[in-house]
């Protein structure tokens, strides 16, 4: 009991150094489907697949807030630098839609970076940060054709708020999204360093369990 919560503790203590960020795996199935994002300050990345026609997300805030937000695509060769996005501000009433940014693919460097969490590459694409008034906002992402992957990142608060285990079901969904076997999963390190530790452990209960029993034989 005690090693377990040895091994427990160790665990715990590690996770504190991994940047969190909440995965979300999106279906959108027709043009007027709509993804609400409840809260834009948490650091939450929504994983989807455009099929014939732009994903449209939307936020809707009693206070200001800070956004902050990105597109990335899957480094892999199957990926086209061309995903853009755009924000704006809905009317309040009869009024006029507003645009808060323009995010174009063409501006952006599209420069290889590794996500440390999920053990996956991605090319960071368009983005935008900003103080925004209350209000209802949305934001668009497409292609020319509609037809590619990305990632929509917003927020900047780190907090593993669904849990360790539903976290670790969610990125075996996004090595699917990258067309990897789940068994890759242990790239993450919220896998590989509850491994490591328990390894640890066990190799380390194993050998004091050796030494009382050698010394138990010698007596």
């Amino acid at each position: 009991m005690k090693t377990v919560l040895v091994a427990s503790l160790l665990f715990f203590m590690s996770m504190q150094s991994v940047d969190a960020y909440v995965p979300n795996l999106i279906t959108q199935e027709t043009l007027s489907d709509i993804t609400i994002i409840d809260d834009p300050v948490l650091s939450q990345a929504f994983y989807g697949s455009l099929q014939s026609f732009p994903h449209t997300y939307e936020i809707r805030s009693s206070v200001p807030f800070h956004l902050s937000t990105k597109i990335l695509i899957p480094d892999i060769e199957a990926s086209k630098n061309n995903i853009s996005g755009i924000v704006i501000k809905l009317p309040e009433g009869r009024g006029r839609v507003t645009e808060v940014a323009s995010l174009e693919a063409k501006n952006a460097k599209w420069e290889s970076m590794y996500d440390p969490v999920g053990g996956d590459s991605y090319r960071e694409g368009p983005s935008f940060e900003g103080e925004l008034s209350a209000g209802s906002y949305r934001i668009e992402v497409h292609t020319p054709d509609n037809a590619e992957k990305y990632v929509l990142v917003v927020g900047t608060r780190e907090d593993m708020s669904i849990g360790y285990f539903e976290t670790l079901k969610r990125l075996l969904k996004v090595k699917e999204f990258f067309g990897k076997s789940p068994v890759r999963i242990v790239e993450s390190p919220l896998v590989y360093i509850p491994l490591v530790i328990i390894s640890v452990v066990g190799v380390g209960v194993w050998y004091v369990r050796q030494r009382r029993r050698s010394i138990e034989m010698v007596q």
